[in-house]
């Protein structure tokens, strides 16, 4: 008994004590208090805002007094980000033409570069519908480490982009005009 009582105390070091049990070194075991203050993350703003909405009360909500002409000061600012919706960019392009008063010859003036006659479509439009049927099959499924099929994209995707298609004046058959 009294080599046990004259035994140095357990630690991590000398016993199966785990380390978070071991003595601390000098303190009050109390942890220190945070020396600054986190900032916080946020996403800076915009510099250059397309609209700046300032909403102030009109009311109180407790009580509903008249806010009128009380002074308010901002208390949250934050930007809301949104793509513009996708309008057509429709250039109508008349080549007039006629007979010459001199010789009697028919004319007709030439397209300039870029609007030539042909496919209704640009070329941006052309590229964007291209990229969404490769983007439609682009993911493999695999099964057992072979590729099976192409896997389709969500029928919400492909109702989004049926929909933008549609507004923009594009009709299936069109679509498929654009694929040659």
């Amino acid at each position: 008994m009294r080599e046990t009582l004259q035994a140095p105390p357990k630690t991590p070091t000398n016993s199966g004590t785990p380390p978070s049990q071991g003595r601390k070194a000098n303190g009050d075991g109390k942890p220190s208090p945070k020396t600054r203050v986190h900032a916080g993350a946020h996403r800076p703003l915009h510099p250059n805002p397309t609209r700046c909405e300032a909403i102030r009360m009109e009311h109180c909500p407790h009580c509903r007094a008249d806010l009128g002409e009380v002074e308010q000061v901002a208390v949250q600012t934050y930007d809301r980000v949104e793509i513009p919706e996708i309008a057509p960019d429709v250039t109508r392009v008349v080549l007039h033409g006629g007979v010459c008063p001199c010789c009697a010859g028919r004319f007709k003036a030439a397209a300039p570069a870029g609007l030539e006659p042909g496919s209704p479509f640009g070329p941006n439009l052309r590229a964007f519908v291209l990229y969404g049927f490769l983007e439609m099959w682009q993911r493999p499924l695999t099964c057992g480490g072979a590729v099976r099929a192409h896997q389709a994209p969500s029928g919400s995707r492909r109702a989004a982009r049926s929909n933008c298609f549609r507004r923009l004046g594009i009709s299936p058959a069109g679509l498929g005009l654009l694929k040659r």
